[in-house]
């Protein structure tokens, strides 16, 4: 299967047109995939109290395709980050390739970043997490992780996964967009990674 996102894993059918295999057919989207019987992706790290069908459908990828996916998306985690990512996303109880697929759509790994009133590698609003920033220095990569982290994890408990992710982004009112999409495919491509390389510990 080539690896594009599956749009059943976010509950709707997006027409992009690319192919698929399955067994022994073809498929073009949109169209309603079979669910793999093996090598899915459970994710069950994320929070139980969200919807259980956000990830229906993805197919792990190859560590090869992994690889190739993410050096022509030039994506590449500092290595002086994934402690943060691995500890934070375990404290929330998410996973660490969410947080570091949120983390490069965002700012692509610039602590520095800044865009309008948003800041830092979760691109966090201060005036919107005064109470989770607690008078810390939010443009501090560890702070930044965690207060974007707490807010996801939040945000987890009433939305699937696309509807949380289009929030965080401020994106709520446009259906499943590209954002969504291109975080869950970053994520599984990580994780496939990050099996052959684990996480320091920070």
């Amino acid at each position: 299967m080539k690896n594009e996102i599956i749009s059943a894993a976010l509950g709707v059918v997006v027409a992009i047109p690319i192919c698929m295999y399955a067994g022994n057919h073809w498929y073009t989207t949109p169209q309603t995939l079979p669910k793999p019987e093996a090598e899915t992706i459970t994710w069950s790290a994320i929070p139980e109290a969200a919807p259980q069908d956000r990830f229906r459908g993805i197919q792990r990828s190859s560590l090869d395709e992994a690889r190739d996916y993410l050096s022509e998306k030039k994506i590449a985690v500092p290595g002086e980050y994934r402690g943060y990512f691995a500890t934070t996303a375990e404290q929330y109880g998410l996973t660490e390739e969410l947080l570091e697929a949120v983390a490069f759509r965002e700012s692509t790994f610039n602590p520095s970043a800044v865009n309008g009133n948003c800041l830092g590698l979760m691109q966090i609003n201060p005036a919107w997490h005064q109470e989770r920033i607690g008078g810390r220095d939010v443009m501090s990569p560890e702070v930044n992780i965690e207060v974007g982290a707490d807010y996801l994890s939040e945000l987890l408990e009433d939305h699937n996964l696309a509807k949380a992710l289009m929030i965080y982004n401020g994106d709520e009112g446009k259906g499943v967009s590209g954002y969504a999409e291109d975080i869950i495919q970053i994520a599984k491509a990580l994780e496939v990674i990050h099996e052959f390389e684990p996480s320091p510990v920070q």
